[in-house]
């Protein structure tokens, strides 16, 4: 994945994790315009949200988000770490992992049927960020 790619694929991730479903929704057009294939852009969504799940549970072990940040590999990006420690104290480790299987589901189906993965893709990170609008 180009580095715009992967910069608009962590976008549309901190889209979904934030909630942002108009911001999500723009990310995705523009991966989509880009021929950014859904397994990256799911491969990333994975990443981003086992990111969470283990600074989520670090935290709850009272550990310090910034610190938590930092020791991530990679580690969280500048730029993006306000969205990240919101996210990460916005989602419980319940939630997260439940983002996780709804990811991997359509990574499975993406590669076992015939349904369009970027449909599939697309719903996923939707649902994802209905979730964290409290919405699922």
């Amino acid at each position: 994945m180009g580095d715009e790619a992967e910069a608009r694929s962590e976008s549309a991730c901190d889209a979904a994790g934030s909630g942002d479903l108009v911001r999500l929704d723009l990310e995705l057009e523009r991966l989509w315009a880009a021929d950014t294939q859904p397994a990256q852009i799911l491969r990333s969504a994975m990443g981003h949200f086992q990111k969470l799940l283990q600074a989520r549970e670090s935290a709850a072990r009272g550990e310090s988000l910034d610190m938590v940040m930092k020791r991530l590999r990679p580690p969280v990006h500048f730029s993006r770490s306000t969205s990240f420690k919101n996210q990460a104290q916005r989602w419980s480790s319940d939630k997260l992992g439940e983002a996780l299987d709804m990811l991997l589901e359509a990574e499975t189906l993406t590669r076992t049927t015939a349904v369009p993965a970027e449909a599939v893709t697309g719903r996923a990170l939707m649902n994802i960020a209905a979730m964290a609008k409290g919405r699922m």
